[in-house]
Parts: C-alpha cells; structure tokens; sequence
C-alpha cells in the first residue's frame, strides 16, 4: 500500500480538517506546516466562531519574538489572516478583564 502525504490532501478536504482547529494553531502552528496547509488556513470556513483567549496574545509574541504589541495590532492581524472572514467571540473572562 502506497502511503500518502498530508500536502496532498484534497484542498476541501484539508479545509474541513483545519476549520476543525483553534486560533492558536490556526496562527501559531498550521502557516508553518507547508504551503498548502497556509493557504488552506485561509480559507473563511476555517474562521467561523474562533474564540480569543487570554494567553494567545502573549504566545504570538514569544512565537513570532515580538515585544511589543498592542490587542488593537494583534486583532487586525487575526483579521488580515482571515481575510475579514474571523467572526469575533471572546471568554466572559476576557470581557471581565477588559471592563465590560
């Protein structure tokens, strides 16, 4: 039996796999796999109801050795991923934390 490789995946079929997973590994890991996984991860059904976590900013940060950036900065960063395709939700611990 002939094995096959992840890069090969069907693009419809790798979509559905990676609009299965997180913002973290949507930002984090999946750009980083190969060039296929990247622009599948584009793809808006992979954004649909992603949720901000507390921790992400700062893991984005120390991933990519960023010092300094603002929620502001890495929200148009998450948007600019998505293509506008991110549809915003957030933990009630966010919105505590923020003062809503």
């Amino acid at each position: 039996m002939e094995e096959r490789k992840w890069e090969d995946l069907e693009f419809d079929c790798l979509v559905s796999v990676l609009g299965r997973l997180g913002m973290e590994s949507l930002l984090l890991d999946v750009p980083f796999v190969c060039k296929s996984w990247y622009k599948a991860s584009l793809n808006p059904s992979c954004w649909k109801r992603l949720e901000w976590d507390l921790t992400l900013l700062d893991k984005f940060k120390e991933k990519y050795k960023i010092h300094k950036c603002s929620v502001d900065a890495f929200t148009k960063f998450v948007v600019g991923r998505s293509n506008g395709n991110w549809h915003w939700s957030c933990s009630s611990k966010w919105l505590y934390r923020r003062g809503f």
